[in-house]
């Protein structure tokens, strides 16, 4: 089964307006009041929450609490000495040396239907598919492989030998999936694209694969 993928050379074109001018007309006092979000028809479907509970301070993590407020405020102690100088020491429970660990951490002790309230983030792509690897080998059931169509939209040819097809396999945008997509049924997703907000599938909402 193929999923086609198109990259396009010029997604879209970007215009910037700019107004020039000595005066900018301000608006009244009343005006100003009349166009805040206090004042739409859409306030009154707003539904305020308060928090009830701080989650910094459960039991067993004060001290933690304690660090990140010293963190926020600079007041926390840093190394005085080379080659350190001006770094803060990280307390050894909160860090993880082997990526292996960091998923036997969070999904070690869970049932296959907890998956999907557990997550790890990440700061590259490359981490987030070698760490979303090993969670899909946790889960029971058979792995299927959906693979991808990419080619380049253009009608010179040269363009065309420029981004051959194993080139286009190999990239790994942001937003997109790879080339190569092994799903599990029970396994977490996101989704990538607004398709239907009505329903609430919208961009970066988390689910889960019932069939395949």
């Amino acid at each position: 089964m193929f999923a086609t993928t198109t990259f396009r050379l010029m997604e879209k074109s970007i215009f910037l307006v700019v107004t020039l001018g000595k005066y900018m007309k301000r608006g009244q006092p009343v005006e100003v009041v009349e166009s805040c979000i206090k004042c739409s028809l859409q306030w009154q479907g707003v539904q305020k929450f308060t928090l009830t509970e701080n989650m910094r301070v459960r039991d067993g993590e004060g001290e933690f609490s304690k660090l990140l407020l010293k963190l926020g405020s600079g007041t926390i102690s840093v190394k005085e000495e080379d080659p350190f100088k001006g770094c803060i020491e990280i307390p050894q429970q909160c860090i993880i040396r082997e990526q292996v660990l960091i998923v036997e951490k969070l999904f070690g002790d869970a049932q296959q239907d907890d998956y999907a309230k557990r997550l790890i983030l990440t700061l590259t792509n490359v981490d987030s598919l070698s760490i979303n690897k090993e969670v899909l080998e946790r889960l029971h059931g058979e792995v299927k492989t959906y693979l991808s169509a990419d080619q380049i939209e253009t009608d010179g040819l040269n363009e065309r030998n420029n981004f051959p097809v194993e080139f286009l396999n190999s990239l790994t945008p942001s937003g997109m999936p790879t080339h190569c997509l092994n799903l599990k049924i029970d396994c977490v997703i996101i989704l990538l694209k607004n398709l239907d907000l009505k329903a609430g599938l919208c961009n970066s909402i988390r689910m889960k694969i019932c069939a395949l």
